[in-house]
């Protein structure tokens, strides 16, 4: 496979396997109806159109603070403007859960229709603080497609989860979903960064948890930490779900890669590490004795150096870039560039010889990217790869959260970036900014590209968590660009959602963090 490895460990993995049947299935419906264009991945109501799922992890539930919620703004053929809205919560809402932290969307129960993952890592399992949970919601063929109440709730040692709740687990602090093996579901990794390995605190973990007709826990799931685990290494703050073998082949089964942005490297704390996970060829998915490859900066052809803070593995994003490697991006949000503290990189994991170090204004084989690096960019905080300019090669787009825009501190853009072959540089419009940017907004924290309208083109939908919403501060925005022929338009005229704006359920306040977390 040609793939850059600095060491091949096997994965400490637990396997619990369950009877069919173990959990409350949720509703079914009529089938999806077939689109042109791209795959549809979050369509809950079955109308062959995505969905946006919108995570606002500071709203307050009456007076329990911090309880978090979820918005649904469905799809449809004229795109969000005009689909049908909803506001998901917990029937049992706590203080500081963080209801809707991560968001992921896939089949869980294989009824075509779309299902929805919540994270609460906040969640407190009996006394015990924080350990997290996984709320389910189960796609229907209702105009509204999801139920208001969950249908699951996925906990460590609970109804055959492998593991045990503990104190600051923060279970569901990362979410992915994807196609592991060859069964009836769609898989779903958790990540638990504040998981305890033995006496190492806060070494993590992730559990992956097998899709299957009766729905999530129908099969099997498996509790994955690192050979060699340290305190701190928060492995499982990020995850991500995709073809990482190379080849591009449909058919072939998807693999899984886990962030480890505290990872030390040598004398480097929290520079950072990448850890990868083979699948089966055969469909089986991931084995016990699974092999991880690791990556890290200044090792095997992956460029830079692994500095202290450098936070590599903080976000990633698989794709198909064309390279027949891993194609994998990987979100460095600490690097310093120059002088320039936390200005951000990413790197991009793409082949035994195209892995590639991007920054603003860098050149690239092929071109140059747009921008310039500042301190504090955080370039590399949220990342997305979709097929944006159909050249049949995935583009990449990169959120700048910290992006001063002239005089506008932490107002925030996003990088769309086009290429081929896993090579890279800046799209025709390149920079993506929001029509009125403030400081603080934060506009690119989260990312997530959709079909929204149903047509050929992928549509980027965009969070600003810091937003200001009628003197409330950090209420929380989202606004989404419409696909269309040559890549991502920079329209900066985009229609904006908040609570309490276009249907959208629900009231802007301070602190509501609105579209911390996007999935579609």
């Amino acid at each position: 496979m040609g793939r850059t490895i600095r060491v091949m460990v096997l994965a400490t993995v637990l396997l619990a396997a369950l009877p069919a049947g173990a959990m409350a299935a949720g509703g079914t419906g009529a089938a999806a109806t077939v689109q042109a264009g791209p795959a549809v991945v979050a369509d809950f109501n079955g109308d062959g159109i995505d969905d946006l799922v919108v995570g606002v992890p500071g709203e307050d539930i009456g007076a329990t603070t911090n309880a978090g919620a979820v918005n649904v703004i469905y799809g449809s053929e004229s795109g969000l403007p005009d689909g049908p809205r909803q506001q998901l919560t917990q029937a049992l809402a706590e203080p500081g859960d963080g209801f809707g932290t991560a968001v992921a969307t896939g089949d869980f129960n294989d009824d075509i229709l779309t299902d929805l993952a919540v994270g609460v890592p906040g969640e407190n399992v009996g006394g015990i603080a924080d350990a997290g949970a996984v709320e389910i919601f189960y796609g229907s063929g209702g105009v509204i497609g999801l139920p208001a109440v969950g249908d699951q709730l996925l906990r460590q040692g609970a109804g055959g989860m492998a593991g045990v709740a503990e104190a600051g687990d923060r279970f569901g602090a990362a979410l992915a979903t994807g196609l592991v093996n060859n069964g009836d579901g769609a898989e779903l990794a958790i990540g638990a960064p504040g998981e305890d390995v033995g006496v190492l605190g806060g070494a993590g973990a992730v559990s992956l948890v097998d899709g299957a007709a009766g729905g999530l826990l129908g099969g099997s799931n498996l509790l994955i930490t690192e050979s060699n685990p340290e305190p701190g290494d928060g492995f499982g703050a990020a995850v991500a779900i995709g073809d990482l073998s190379g080849g591009g082949d449909p058919a072939q089964p998807d693999d899984l890669a886990v962030g480890i942005p505290g990872e030390n490297v040598g004398t480097a704390t929290d520079a950072g590490a990448v850890n990868v996970l083979d699948s089966a060829d055969d469909g089986s998915g991931l084995l016990p004795s699974a092999v991880q490859d690791q990556y890290f900066q200044g090792n095997n052809g992956v460029p830079g150096a692994s500095e202290s803070g450098d936070l590599f593995g903080s976000a990633l994003a698989a794709g198909l870039f064309g390279s027949g490697g891993v194609d994998l991006a990987v979100g460095v949000p600490g690097e310093n560039v120059g002088a320039a503290a936390d200005a951000g990189a990413v790197v991009v994991l793409a082949g035994p010889t195209t892995h590639q170090l991007l920054t603003q204004g860098g050149a690239t084989t092929i071109g140059s990217l747009p921008g310039a690096t500042e301190a504090g960019d955080q370039f590399g905080s949220a990342l997305g790869a979709a097929d944006f300019d159909d050249n049949n090669a995935d583009n990449l787009v990169v959120g700048v959260p910290g992006e001063n825009l002239g005089a506008v501190a932490d107002a925030g853009a996003v990088l769309s970036l086009c290429g081929f072959d896993g090579q890279f540089e800046g799209c025709a419009d390149g920079v993506l900014t929001q029509g009125n940017p403030e400081a603080g907004d934060r506009f690119g924290a989260a990312l997530t590209p959709g079909n929204f309208d149903g047509n050929e083109f992928p549509d980027l939908a965009v969070g600003a968590p810091g937003e200001t919403v009628a003197g409330k501060a950090g209420a929380g925005a989202a606004d989404a660009r419409d696909g269309e022929d040559g890549g991502l338009p920079a329209d900066p005229d985009a229609p904006l959602y908040f609570q309490g704006s276009a249907g959208v359920p629900g009231t802007a306040e301070a602190g509501d963090r609105f579209a911390a977390a996007l999935s579609a």
